[in-house]
């Protein structure tokens, strides 16, 4: 089972960092002010949390049989070959709104556009799923090109 899924990109890498840099920063700053012990307990288990809950979230996406698996900690995608309706590279990098998810910590995580279900470890190799149900998922892997052959093999056979 091998397993396609994309390595962080430059910005990906950057919010991770960043909110590790900003998590460190605000405890430090809590602890220097002077508030109760039960604040910064709170802030600390809720930032661990939000970290922890985004890296179960990085996807391993793979071929099972006939269908295309997503699966993280959390979720266990299964989209059968022959029930996609068009699959296609998406280099278009823009503003995208994020309805429930991660936006950028290890990736972006969850529903984005009223709808698209996002498993974007690398925004700059996304490929867009549109399932005949017109459902919309997005993943990014890392050779999308060896991906769609794959992918084109499988709904061949």
């Amino acid at each position: 089972m091998k397993n396609f899924t994309a390595k962080p990109d430059k910005w990906t890498k950057f919010y991770t960092y960043f909110f590790i840099v900003f998590s460190i920063a605000l405890v430090c700053f809590i602890y220097l002010a002077h508030v109760p012990k039960a604040v910064i307990i709170i802030t600390l288990a809720i930032l661990f949390l939000a970290f922890l809950v985004s890296c179960l979230m990085i996807p391993k996406i793979y071929f099972e049989r006939e269908n295309l698996v997503i699966k993280t900690t959390f979720v266990n995608i299964n989209i059968p070959i022959n029930s996609i309706k068009t699959i296609e590279k998406y280099p278009k990098i823009g503003m995208n709104v994020r309805t429930f998810g991660v936006g950028g910590i290890f990736g972006f995580f969850g529903y984005f556009n009223w709808g698209e279900v996002w498993y974007v470890t690398n925004i700059y190799k996304k490929i867009k799923i549109t399932t005949q149900k017109n459902k919309v998922y997005m993943i990014s892997v890392e050779n999308p090109s060896e991906f769609l052959e794959e992918i084109n093999k499988l709904g061949e056979s």
